[in-house]
């Protein structure tokens, strides 16, 4: 007899024998799938007397004619058994107790045997419907989820090691004639858990692509070509909406996955599958991150024109409105063609769409469609402003029947915020009770969106009430919101969304006169806006960023003059001149006449091969289309994550960058700039008798910084903007060498002495030029073109009698 069941007498219970009886109880007691939970958050209890108890009880149930309860809990006292390696006569073990630390070292295993047999059993399921597994049958899917859903905690990364490993050596040992069944067996299983719509997506994803797979690996293209591309056009829709993994690759899976299936399946041989796959090549361009960007939309236009040749509005209603919605997102988003024809084009779309999306049969769909429509109209070009903003806020508040904050809290947040926007922006009414209902919209939105879940979302609606507050001239409470939304909106994380709104505190500062805080704002702003030109692949996107940034360096530049920091008002200069230099010079062009040696072959692959990887990271972390409502992890968690693998990218590529410095100066310099310091650029100077003057010029004002070895001084041409200045140049002193050299000869003396009377050269040379015999000059913009050493200073002497005349086209130029 087992020891401790003694006919005549039982001891009292213990403390732990009363939990471990509690423990029992709930796993009896529990749903199917949730053992492992349970287990887990007892494994304090786990230990041989557990072991003991387990089948003392099932004992009991055997004799209550409870087989089924006995059964499950002799089949876990084995499992215990087995993971704790005691004794299989486990009746008579003494207790040992077995610590937490110990068994979830163990776990694993424990975990991957309940997989097992789950998912022998659904394979199971899948053999006894007999169906035919030449296609998807839809009638056995049902059944499954059944199963499924009784054991959806088991769906996990265990269970896809499970699948991999089982499914592998299942196949390597079945005979030739069996594989295509087993093949076919899991593809349906996979096809299954694709669908499935409840547990955990992300897991449901990948178990599904583990599954598919292997079945391709059985299913070839030779041996089995349309359950191949069956397969594949599977495939493509799983890595579209894959959670996991690299952003970018796996869209480029999903598009050669599509790919691979249109060989086979036809419009003509399979045209419901053939127009399946052209929607998900559309959804794979539209979220496209490597490649052209006007290319990959335009093929996700014509990709999504192309189902709706199958996908019409009389034979398949529902997925013909799902294609008008997709392609409303990418005439929304579209760079090619006139903008306010492709927004004429999206609102179109999405009317379609709510044609058939109705509140009533697709409330989701219905309301996710409002959102996109309000988008388009507060964006809108044509028509009436006015009435284009009040339809924004309409469908906004439509959304908001089905997007409530109970049900739909992210949604309805998101809906709050484009409420917000769409109020800042009203015409109709009082300004300020718009602006009022702005910033109550934005604070509702900050009710769901928190730094810990919502980072991104939570920074986005601080910079939306910050703005507010600026509008109102609430300069405190705009000031901090900024701030917070910096906290997430690094120079690095989130450049684009981190220049906004540095350049946005920088205003705030002009606006109150606080011109720390303008440095401070416009500081960042430079920081975020350098790292996007370094990471823009061509010329002209770098062009595109420095348009959008254009006031940035000036109101800096400004900024520190007004605060009396004439050395960072200089490093300002400098660091504005050296980056647009460095966008001038292309790299292989120093190697034109030789090859590039090997050495510094590698180190510009190495430096190149980092910075594919920080795009892609980025890709990773950009929100994407809501095709089939995508999904990204946002936590702080993630984002962290993100920032540290972008940091680590970026230390990587410097110190790759070093290497190349010391190989090569003038490439590395070309490749990145290090800004100078202010000492740094008084070091130029060798000599007392030696100045740099350096010229700079903003919308309203000429100024002109002396450095010297030991001092700064400023002489500012106050009105003498770029238009009067730099336009001026370009007018008469070129575009008249062009036109009429012969006349350009003869006012040449006259506009070499206009050009001294605007830049106050007499002024200079009094007082700021008293015992310098060397001018080191770095011109700026159309002051190139300008022959300094030509200029008169009166008693017919010119500039260049009186001082020896260098040129630099920036201090960086000058220090190599």
């Amino acid at each position: 007899m087992a020891k401790g069941f003694g006919p005549k007498k039982t001891p009292p219970a213990t403390k732990r024998q009363k939990a471990y009886f509690k423990l029992i109880q709930a796993l009896l007691n529990c749903p199917s799938g949730r053992e492992l939970k349970i287990l887990g958050n007892h494994a304090h209890l786990i230990d041989a007397g557990l072991v003991e108890m387990m089948a003392m009880v099932a004992t009991i149930l055997v004799a209550d004619k409870e087989l089924t309860r006995a059964k499950f809990l002799i089949g876990w006292a084995v499992i215990l058994t087995q993971e704790l390696g005691l004794n299989n006569n486990f009746f008579s073990v003494e207790p040992t107790i077995c610590s937490q630390e110990n068994f979830l070292r163990q776990w694993d295993s424990i975990q991957e045997q309940t997989r097992f047999r789950l998912f022998f059993q659904l394979l199971d399921a899948i053999s006894e419907s007999r169906r035919n597994f030449q296609t998807v049958d839809q009638r056995i899917v049902p059944e499954i989820n059944v199963v499924l859903e009784a054991n959806q905690a088991q769906l996990d990364e265990h269970f896809v090691k499970v699948l991999r490993y089982h499914s592998s050596a299942i196949l390597s040992e079945a005979p030739p004639a069996g594989k295509k069944g087993i093949a076919a067996r899991l593809m349906m299983l996979s096809y299954c858990i694709h669908d499935f719509k409840k547990g955990n997506e992300a897991n449901n994803l990948e178990i599904a692509i583990a599954g598919y797979e292997i079945a391709v690996t059985v299913l070839t293209y030779e041996a089995f070509p349309e359950q191949w591309a069956a397969c594949q056009n599977s495939l493509g829709n799983a890595y579209h909406r894959r959670l996991k993994g690299d952003r970018a690759e796996n869209l480029e899976r999903s598009i050669a996955c599509c790919q691979n299936a249109l060989q086979v399946l036809t419009r003509e041989s399979r045209p419901i599958m053939w127009a399946e796959i052209q929607k998900n090549l559309a959804i794979a361009y539209g979220n496209r991150i490597r490649g052209d960007r006007l290319e990959n939309a335009e093929l996700a236009r014509i990709a999504c024109c192309t189902a709706m040749e199958v996908y019409t509005r009389e034979a398949m209603p529902e997925a013909w409105a799902q294609l008008q919605n997709n392609l409303g997102l990418i005439y929304r988003d579209r760079i090619c063609g006139d903008k306010a024809e492709n927004l004429e084009q999206a609102i179109a779309c999405y009317q379609n769409a709510l044609l058939f999306r109705t509140r009533e049969e697709f409330p989701q769909l219905w309301a996710q469609t409002q959102i996109n429509l309000a988008s388009a109209y507060r964006h809108r070009i044509h028509g009436d402003p006015v009435e284009n903003v009040e339809k924004a806020i309409a469908a906004n508040l439509e959304a908001l029947q089905v997007y409530t904050q109970d049900i739909f809290p992210a949604d309805w947040a998101g809906v709050q915020t484009n409420l917000g926007n769409a109020y800042v922006h009203r015409r109709k009414g009082d300004r300020n009770e718009n602006l009022e209902m702005a910033i109550v919209a934005h604070q509702s939105a900050l009710k769901v969106f928190n730094p810990d879940e919502f980072p991104r979302e939570w920074a986005m609606a601080q910079m939306n009430l910050g703005k507010c507050y600026f509008m109102v001239e609430s300069h405190e409470k705009a000031i901090a919101c900024y701030r917070l939304a910096l906290t997430v909106c690094t120079p690095t994380a989130f450049p684009f969304e981190c220049s906004g709104a540095g350049e946005t505190l920088g205003k705030i500062g002009f606006a109150i006169k606080d011109w720390k805080l303008a440095i401070e704002g416009y500081g960042i702003a430079i920081e975020a806006v350098e790292t996007r030109r370094t990471w823009a692949t061509s010329e002209f996107r770098r062009q595109e960023i420095l348009e959008e940034a254009i006031d940035i360096y000036p109101n800096i530049v400004q900024a520190c003059i007004n605060n009396k920091q004439l050395d960072k008002a200089v490093e300002y200069v400098e660091r504005s001149r050296s980056k647009r230099l460095v966008d001038l010079m292309a790299s292989n062009d120093l190697y034109s006449s030789a090859e590039i040696p090997a050495e510094i072959q590698q180190y510009l692959q190495d430096f190149e091969r980092l910075q594919q990887q920080i795009d892609q990271e980025r890709g990773r972390n950009q929100p994407s289309k809501d095709f089939d409502n995508s999904k990204l992890d946002n936590s702080r968690a993630a984002l962290a994550a993100y920032n540290q693998t972008i940091a680590d990218l970026e230390a990587e590529k410097l110190l790759i960058w070093e290497q190349l410095r010391r190989l090569d100066p003038v490439l590395a310099g070309q490749i990145r700039v290090n800004p100078l310091k202010f000492p740094s650029i008084q070091q130029l100077i060798d000599k007392p008798t030696t100045a740099i003057i350096s010229f700079y010029t903003t919308v309203s004002d000429t100024f002109i910084f002396v450095v010297r070895q030991n001092e700064i001084s400023l002489q500012s041409c106050a009105g003498l903007g770029f238009e009067d200045l730099h336009e001026w140049i370009f007018k008469n002193w070129l575009g008249q060498y062009v036109e009429d050299k012969d006349s350009w000869k003869e006012e040449l003396v006259e506009m070499l002495a206009e050009i001294a009377k605007l830049l106050n050269l007499n002024d200079l040379l009094l007082w700021h030029l008293e015992g310098i015999s060397e001018l080191i000059i770095v011109p700026h913009f159309a002051l190139h073109q300008i022959p300094f050493a030509a200029l008169p200073i009166g008693d017919n002497r010119y500039l260049g009698d009186k001082f020896l005349i260098r040129y630099a086209p920036s201090c960086q130029v000058l220090s190599r």
